[in-house]
């Protein structure tokens, strides 16, 4: 009596479906790393513009918040040892100073004041210039931003901007260059009245392609002139 053969799979038979299966999962987690890591990269640009619109906020919606025991005078900001009343000092806010850092990671915004009067000038630049400008460097004023999963500013390199409102005629001008000085920063030059300027940011591998990145459009005046790029504003 012969013996029947029972029903399965052959060696070939099975070596075949697990390199498919394989194959198949190989190409879900690819496509699932690469949609994770570019919705990284666009937490980390949305997070980057929406930074830049806040300094612009803290300069447009003054608050005095500055502890009491800060003394702010025409030769800069510094402890006191008696408390100063609020309102009462020699100084006004007039404003933000951001600087990064070397790899273009981190970014840290710092108070500016206007320690004179410089409204009696019609022009703007003139009117900042004679307001003799002074940053704080007291930590308790000072906010510090790091781009989101190792992203940076491509090119990596340190970068200033002053973000002030004028003196004369309330306008807020915005002034981009490499000094941590508001009173260097302050030239025809460096006024971004003279274009656009496209803050753009590495991926560092989150992305294969399509980098973005922030964009201060010309005259740089409120919160709302600080873009998105892509969709035709700005350009990397």
């Amino acid at each position: 009596m012969s013996m029947m053969s029972r029903p399965g799979f052959t060696i070939i038979e099975v070596m075949l479906f697990f390199a498919i299966s394989g194959t198949l999962a190989a190409g879900i987690m690819l496509g699932v790393s690469a949609s994770v890591n570019a919705q990284r990269y666009r937490d980390a640009t949305n997070s980057f513009v929406s930074f830049l619109q806040g300094e612009y906020d803290r300069t447009v919606n003054v608050q005095n918040d500055r502890n009491q025991y800060i003394g702010c005078s025409s030769s800069g900001v510094s402890p006191s040892a008696t408390p100063q009343t609020p309102g009462t000092g020699e100084c006004t806010i007039i404003g933000r100073l951001i600087t990064t850092d070397r790899d273009g990671r981190v970014m840290t915004s710092r108070t500016v004041y206007a320690t004179r009067d410089g409204s009696s000038e019609t022009a703007d630049l003139a009117a900042l210039k004679a307001s003799r400008l002074v940053v704080s460097d007291v930590a308790d004023e000072a906010i510090t931003y790091e781009l989101g999963w190792q992203t940076s500013l491509r090119p990596a390199a340190r970068r200033s901007f002053l973000i002030v409102r004028s003196p004369s005629s309330g306008a807020i001008k915005t002034y981009s260059g490499t000094s941590d000085s508001p009173m260097s920063l302050l030239a025809e030059e460096n006024d971004t009245q003279n274009g656009d300027i496209n803050l753009c940011i590495e991926p560092d591998g989150l992305v294969l392609a399509g980098t973005s990145g922030a964009v201060l459009t010309r005259g740089g005046g409120s919160a709302s002139s600080v873009k998105l790029i892509g969709g035709g504003i700005g350009s990397c």
